[in-house]
C-alpha cells in the first residue's frame, strides 16, 4: 500500500472533525487525534530510504511540527487506551475513530477516502448527542449545587409516583441512619441522593 503522511493526516482530521491536528494545543480531542495519526502512520507507512522498515518517528512528528518524543508518548497513550476497556464516551469515540480509519486504509487502499453520506450523517448525530450530553451535565451540576432534596422532590414528575415514594423512603432511611443533623448537611450541599 502506498500511503503518505498527508493522506493519513487528512483522514484523521476528516473523521475526527478537527481542522488541523498540527496546532499546538493540549486540548484532549486534538491530542488524541494526533495520537491516532502517529500510530497509523507508524503502522502503515514504510521508510522510503530503507526497504521493509517503518518510517522513523522523527519524520512522523516533523510533519506536524512536533518532536519525536511527542510521537513516542502519543503512541504509548493510544495503545494504552486501545488495550484497556473504558466506558467514557470520549474513549469510545477515539477507539472507534482509530479502528474506522484503520479499516478504511486496509480495505480501500489510497483510492477512495470519501465518507458515505450515512457515515457522515451518523458521525454528526453522534457529535450532536455528545454536545447535548455535556450541556445537560452542566445544567444538572448547576441545579444540584443550588437545590435541596425537598425542592428536587417537588419538581419530580407527578406521573412517576412510585419513584417519589422510593426517593422519600431513601431520604427517611438516611435520616434514621445518620441523624437529623447529617441529613440537613446533605440536603444543603445536595451531594447525595
Amino acid at each position: 500500500m502506498n500511503l503518505d503522511l498527508q493522506t493519513i493526516k487528512a483522514l484523521v482530521e476528516k473523521y475526527m472533525d478537527i481542522p488541523d491536528i498540527g496546532i499546538r494545543t493540549r486540548q484532549m480531542d486534538v491530542c488524541y487525534a494526533r495520537y491516532v495519526y502517529y500510530l497509523l502512520s507508524r503502522d502503515y507507512i514504510k521508510d522510503p530510504r530503507r526497504k521493509n522498515c517503518k518510517i522513523p518517528l522523527k519524520s512522523i512528528a516533523d510533519n506536524l511540527g512536533m518532536n519525536h518524543a511527542s510521537a513516542i508518548n502519543g503512541i504509548r497513550r493510544l495503545k494504552d487506551l486501545l488495550d484497556n476497556p473504558r466506558t467514557s464516551l470520549f474513549d469510545n469515540r477515539i477507539r472507534d475513530a482509530y479502528y474506522l480509519i484503520k479499516d478504511l486504509i486496509e480495505e480501500k487502499g489510497t483510492s477512495n477516502y470519501k465518507f458515505s453520506l450515512s457515515e457522515k450523517h451518523y458521525m454528526n448525530k453522534y457529535l450532536d448527542v455528545v454536545k447535548e450530553n455535556q450541556k445537560l451535565k452542566k445544567k444538572l451540576e448547576i441545579r444540584f449545587n443550588s437545590a435541596t432534596v425537598e425542592s428536587l422532590l417537588a419538581e419530580f414528575p407527578k406521573e412517576h409516583p412510585d419513584g417519589i415514594v422510593r426517593l422519600k423512603a431513601l431520604i427517611n432511611g438516611l435520616k434514621m441512619t445518620h441523624g437529623r443533623d447529617k441529613i440537613t448537611v446533605i440536603e444543603a450541599n445536595a451531594t447525595s441522593i
